[in-house]
């Protein structure tokens, strides 16, 4: 019996070995991979730059401040309208 259960484990450990043994990627997809690594996609590169960081924060304070003189606008607008109608 245990003459027969170590055979066994040799022969699911040889599978495992088989099965789990480490895998070398190819050369080609190696090279492929660290040149992107080492150089940067374009939008990458852009998001970097001060300019580019200043001008989308300015778009993104005047967009704020549009959405608050156009929520006030009409704030006011439906006040007026609320004042304008009789109370019963």
């Amino acid at each position: 019996m245990k003459a027969e259960r170590n055979v066994n484990e040799e022969v699911l450990e040889g599978r495992l070995e088989n099965v789990l043994r480490p895998l070398a990627p190819r050369r080609e997809f190696v090279d492929t991979l660290g040149h992107r690594i080492e150089s940067r996609p374009p939008a990458i590169v852009n998001y970097l730059d001060w300019r580019f960081l200043l001008f989308v924060l300015a778009g993104v304070l005047s967009m704020g401040v549009t959405l608050a003189v156009i929520a006030r606008k009409l704030i006011a607008l439906f006040e007026v309208r609320s004042e304008s109608q009789p109370q019963i």
